[in-house]
């Protein structure tokens, strides 16, 4: 079963039957991907969980409304995007200028170094890069490579064209390679 039809089956369970455990499996299996998500729009962790607490509590409170919600995981994305921007108007003191992309860094899974053939050195040359993108492609490349989201969910989670999204990655892929490619022939 793939990841969308998982949720949508957790969606049906949640909205028809009030699964409880059907609940808590959705929140538990996109806790964390929401969290980062939520901390770049925020101050603090607190602040970040506090937002999930309430995306996840409304849910639950309004999961009669489920069935009218086409994609999940997009209406999660944009509700902690949204709850996080209303957070920071109401914290003006903690509140920052733009989204703080700054400790975000690319997540490698690699089990060998053989079966993926990236060295740690790779790593942090793709993570600088990373790191020195512009908030906005950061973010788009973050939700894409990271959170796995595909051009149309990010561009509706983000209110951009999905040919902005295809721009923004075109760049990101471009400079990524170029970064890959300096690397290798440096060595």
């Amino acid at each position: 079963m793939t990841a969308h039809c998982h949720i949508k089956d957790l969606q049906t369970r949640i909205a028809v039957n009030g699964d409880q455990a059907a609940f808590k499996e959705l929140y538990y299996l996109l806790y964390k991907e929401l969290f980062r998500f939520a901390t770049i729009f925020l101050p603090g962790k607190e602040l970040a969980e506090e937002v999930l607490q309430d995306v996840f509590t409304r849910v639950w409170l309004q999961r009669e409304k489920l069935p009218l919600v086409n994609n999940l995981k997009i209406y999660l994305y944009s509700s902690v995007k949204n709850t996080a921007i209303n957070y920071r108007k109401r914290y003006p003191l903690q509140s920052l200028s733009g989204p703080d992309l700054s400790a975000i860094e690319l997540i490698y899974d690699y089990r060998t170094p053989e079966e993926l053939m990236i060295s740690d050195q790779m790593v942090a040359h793709i993570n600088k890069a990373i790191k020195e993108m512009p908030p906005k492609r950061k973010l788009i490349f973050l939700l894409v490579k990271e959170d796995q989201l595909k051009y149309r969910e990010v561009a509706e989670i983000l209110n951009i064209s999905i040919k902005t999204v295809e721009t923004q990655m075109s760049i990101s892929l471009k400079r990524l390679s170029f970064v890959v490619q300096f690397h290798l022939s440096a060595k």
